[in-house]
């Protein structure tokens, strides 16, 4: 399992002989603690919550994410919150992005807002979902993938929605 094997490999580089099990536990633990939400993000979430169904798409593990979303307070403005880890399949699989839409029954348009220009915006593309390019950190644009649409900030998010 992922969750293990880098530690395995990290501890064995680093030619420490303990059981990488509890040390990936503590990590998970650890990284479920942190709960760091990008500027903009609960006024986003403030201002389309109730006009649209909203589902969080996240690959990652369940505890970690599940810890995170908890923790930052986001998880009631989502009709779904669909984790890679749980359905068993993972962005950028066309699958996951379908069973995302199932969490939102009658909306008639979809788009993927994600910072991930290869298992978010390809994969929603992939999948006939527009896509909507969080390029928060100025990345460089690949020719090879078409966003629908580009964004820096969030605050241009509702916009591109007509809201």
């Amino acid at each position: 399992m992922i969750r293990t094997k880098r530690f395995v490999q990290l501890l064995g580089r680093l030619h420490v002989a303990v059981d990488p099990l509890p040390v990936s536990d503590r990590y998970v633990h650890h990284l479920g603690q942190a709960a760091f939400l990008v500027e903009g993000a609960v006024d986003l979430l403030e201002h389309l919550h109730g006009r649209i169904p909203m589902v969080l798409l996240t690959n990652g593990l369940s505890a970690v994410q599940r810890s995170r979303f908890a923790r930052a307070g986001v998880s009631d403005y989502f009709a779904g919150i669909v984790i890679s880890e749980e359905v068993g399949v993972q962005k950028p699989e066309p699958a996951v992005f379908a069973i995302a839409l199932s969490h939102a029954p009658g909306a008639d348009r979809a788009i993927m807002v994600g910072d991930n220009l290869y298992s978010d915006v390809q994969g929603a593309l992939n999948a006939g979902i527009d896509a909507c390019w969080f390029n928060f950190r100025g990345m460089a644009a690949d020719p090879e993938v078409t966003p629908t649409f580009t964004v820096r900030s969030l605050a241009e998010i509702p916009a591109i929605l007509g809201l």
